[in-house]
């Protein structure tokens, strides 16, 4: 078979998926002519036999031998090695030449800024280091718009101009995910992404349904999740954050179909194993859900996971241990309000009141709409017996920033039947207020209208009882 031939053979493999028969030809072709030798290589990342791929490409100095082998590097979790590999590449200014064979010139890459700059970001999120991934990513929206760049911007609340991209459809998707505050009540535009789902409008409605979850507003968002898991059920992005809110809202029928569907249709992605996880932890089978968060990081560390798991080691009241994992997870993503949360509450139990205090305010700080973080930092503060704190932080909650005790009093008393639950376990706090200011027949009052019933709650009638203001 002459030379001709054996590359068209490996062309049709290659189109076939048959990545196996194309490697052995190429290995054929490479050791006929050299020149050759790359193509041998990239077909090895198709194959996903990153080390061989890298050892095979390690002396070529192309644009394009560079950029695999950084790939490569990155998939074998060698972030040092691809970010030196990926310096290399940036600093060369000269395009690759053409080799004459069509088909290995179809595999060379230009020098395209902003996948340069991605992939260092995407280097760099794993290295741990936060602030340099958000800087690369920005200067790779400067070159062109990425669906991964303008997520992890997002994700980081690191916001960037892309008017010059107006036109493209990524600059319009993330123009409409940043804007979900104003968009998330317009209905018209919500039904026209329906229509576009499965395809474009499944990432749109992920983003607002997690959006309206983060508010508060769980059935609205569980609404939108349904509908997606409906038509476009084999989606997988977000779902691990979805199992997150299931976990808070104690959903294990969800988190169990869930689970149970990505295992199907994704079992090698690691937000399939943050779903599980959080599927065991529901389930108080705290062990388990340890050994599957591990083995998502095991495929692919993320700072959802790190969070989850420095929780988890909460549970198990390993604080130390907690907190190793929370400043893994703020060094993969800086504003993760999760993450400086958990320090927190993590600091709190090893009676560390300032620093405890610092995180709690910081988690607030990047996640203000989250009832239920208000309410442990309100809790925190009665707890600690510092009420000036905890009445200054309902009142901001709540929507009363500049009244007095009395006129919030009044606006509570009148609402009180209007709460969902997350807001009458605040207002419980805000009844240990009234009760150590001396306000005993207001806090009888709202106490009685209470109807959420949780181990707070009890520990709060005792309280009163004990103190006979009942």
């Amino acid at each position: 078979m002459d030379l001709d031939q054996l590359v068209l053979k490996i062309e049709r493999c290659y189109r076939y998926r048959d990545y196996e028969t194309a490697i052995y030809l190429a290995a054929v072709l490479s050791n006929t002519d050299k020149s050759y030798e790359m193509l041998f290589g990239l077909l090895l990342h198709s194959n996903k036999e990153y080390a061989r791929c890298a050892s095979t490409l390690s002396k070529n100095k192309s644009n394009t031998a560079l950029y695999y082998t950084a790939c490569s590097l990155y998939e074998l979790k060698q972030y040092d090695l691809a970010y030196k590999t990926m310096e290399t590449l940036i600093k060369k200014d000269e395009e690759d030449e053409k080799t004459g064979c069509f088909f290995l010139d179809s595999f060379l890459i230009e020098r395209d800024m902003e996948y340069f700059h991605m992939l260092m970001g995407r280097i760099k999120v794993q290295m741990g280091s936060a602030t340099s991934a958000i800087e690369y990513f920005k200067k790779s929206a400067e070159y062109g718009c990425l669906l991964p760049v303008v997520e992890n911007l997002y994700e980081n609340q690191a916001s960037v101009v892309l008017t010059q991209f107006k036109d493209d459809p990524i600059a319009t998707y993330y123009t409409n995910i940043t804007s979900l505050s104003t968009l998330q009540n317009n209905k018209s535009i919500q039904k026209e992404f329906e229509k576009r789902t499965p395809g474009p409008g499944t990432y749109f409605l992920a983003k607002l349904a997690l959006f309206k979850m983060q508010i508060g507003e769980f059935d609205d968002g569980l609404t939108i999740y349904k509908l997606i898991r409906k038509k476009d059920q084999a989606f997988c992005k977000g779902m691990d954050v979805f199992s997150t809110y299931f976990w808070k809202q104690k959903k294990e029928n969800l988190l169990g179909l869930l689970s149970k569907e990505l295992i199907e249709t994704n079992p090698c992605d690691e937000k399939t194993w943050i779903a599980v996880a959080n599927y065991y932890s529901a389930k108080g089978d705290i062990d388990n859900s340890i050994t599957c968060i591990e083995k998502s990081i095991l495929i692919k560390e993320s700072a959802l996971a790190n969070t989850l798991l420095g929780f988890e080691y909460v549970s198990k009241g390993q604080f130390a241990k907690a907190t190793i994992h929370f400043r893994v997870s703020l060094n993969m993503q800086e504003k993760n309000s999760r993450a400086l949360f958990g320090l927190g509450i993590a600091y709190e139990n090893m009676s560390k009141f300032d620093k405890a205090e610092t995180f709690l305010l910081r988690g607030l700080e990047f996640n203000s709409h989250d009832v239920a973080m208000q309410t442990y930092a309100i809790r925190f503060y009665t707890q600690e017996g510092h009420f000036d704190e905890a009445f200054k932080l309902f009142k901001k909650f709540m929507g009363y920033q500049n009244e007095s005790i009395d006129v919030v009093a009044k606006a509570i008393k009148a609402n009180i039947s209007n709460f969902t639950e997350n807001e009458e376990l605040m207002v419980l706090e805000f009844v240990k207020i009234l009760a150590t200011w001396g306000r005993l027949s207001e806090a009888r009052w709202l106490f009685e209208r209470i109807r959420v019933r949780t181990s707070v709650y009890f520990k709060t009638k005792l309280s009163l009882e004990t103190e006979a203001f009942l």
